[in-house]
């Protein structure tokens, strides 16, 4: 039979557990925290309380996470992988990011939304001058 404290302890780890992955998802998939919350329906304020470990979403918001993230709520919580395996180049590409001060994440993330915005304007005038 467990005790409280161990019970406390396995809720502790299960919350930073959810708040790294939250925020792990959310980088890697290039969404801010506004953006995010926006697509999942949840007030900003509250997503940075899930990702900073001071809440555990209720169940309703972890469905709605898991579909912002276009995948099942088993999936969210991680129990089918859905981030590179690790020792991959793409895991340690990951870890970089992650270990990343946000101030270089956002300047990335704003360089590669503005690479994407001209390479679909160059794309739509290779297609009307065809």
């Amino acid at each position: 039979m467990s005790t409280f404290k161990e019970r406390q302890k396995e809720a502790d780890e299960f919350r930073k557990y959810i708040c790294d992955r939250i925020k792990r998802l959310r980088r890697a998939n290039w969404k801010s925290t506004k953006a995010l919350a926006d697509e999942a329906l949840i007030d900003p304020p509250a997503l940075y309380h899930y990702e900073s470990g001071a809440r555990i979403p209720r169940l309703v918001y972890f469905v709605r996470l898991a579909k912002a993230f276009n995948m099942s709520v088993d999936q969210l919580l991680g129990k089918y992988g859905c981030l590179p395996e690790e020792g991959s180049e793409r895991h340690q590409l990951w870890q970089m990011i992650e270990e990343m001060p946000e101030q270089y994440f956002r300047a990335i993330e704003h360089i590669v939304k503005d690479y994407y915005a001209k390479y679909k304007e160059f794309e739509e005038e290779e297609q009307e001058e065809e």
